[in-house]
């Protein structure tokens, strides 16, 4: 089955400035950790996990890890990155798991919740999940008030005067409390600095689905404007790891 959602969000040009991309703040992950008894002897299904930004800070946690993506090239350089080969790859969609019922303590989806079926991939996560199990959403924020980041946020805006974020910035709980499948039980950001460096941050922005849809034709013309303004060498972009934590409820 291939969703509508995969449709939209084919990722296979942008796979290759994915890993560009700021690495989820590691304290957020310890504390995302701390719902779960001996996170040592869990097992995670990272779902949409991409290049493995998040399969890899839970690998080492302890976490043993089952990383479902289905993007053929997202996988492939997964498989080239060493810190991801403790964890099972397994091609997959989250809105129709290729895994056993009742066997993870641990679903995420990491900067991936907004690009699939909410209610099948809940359901599926659900099904997934041991009893009281853990359903955890992650996204990395930039932080829209570094006068760099309101820069680049105008230079966005002067080509797409209506561009939005999307549900990348929204709170999830409304829509997993609706499936009556989860209770909330956490929610937090972790401010952290990431260092990166010119060209690394423009290949990031290249992988960033969610502006090339609003841009369109003028996408180029966007990361041209971003270039003129961000500064050579390497800098430091201030971001947050925000996470919502859910466990299963008893049905």
């Amino acid at each position: 089955m291939t969703s509508n959602a995969a449709i939209l969000w084919d990722y296979s040009e942008r796979a290759a400035t994915y890993e560009h991309r700021a690495d989820y703040d590691r304290a957020a992950i310890d504390r995302l950790l701390q719902h779960i008894p001996q996170p040592h002897l869990a097992r995670a299904a990272d779902i949409g996990a991409g290049t493995g930004k998040l399969t890899r800070p839970l690998i080492a946690a302890g976490v043993t890890v089952v990383a479902v993506e289905p993007n053929e090239n997202m996988r492939a350089i997964a498989a080239q990155i060493p810190g991801n080969a403790a964890a099972l790859w397994m091609r997959g969609q989250a809105e129709l798991l290729p895994l056993n019922s009742n066997s993870f303590d641990l679903a995420c989806f990491g900067s991936s919740f907004n690009v699939v079926d909410a209610e099948q991939s809940l359901s599926e996560a659900a099904r997934i999940l041991r009893h009281e199990g853990v359903l955890a959403i992650l996204w990395n924020h930039r932080n829209l008030a570094d006068p760099l980041q309101a820069s680049v946020e105008a230079a966005i805006g002067a080509h797409i005067p209506d561009y939005a974020h999307g549900s990348r910035r929204a709170d999830p709980s409304a829509t997993v409390l609706a499936t009556a499948k989860f209770a909330a039980v956490d929610s937090f950001r972790s401010a952290f600095e990431y260092t990166t460096h010119r060209d690394q941050y423009l290949a990031a922005w290249r992988s960033h689905a969610t502006l090339a849809r609003a841009a369109k034709s003028q996408f180029e013309n966007v990361m041209q404007r971003i270039a003129d303004i961000v500064p050579h060498g390497d800098f430091s972009v201030p971001y947050s790891t925000a996470v919502w934590v859910f466990r299963k409820r008893r049905l």
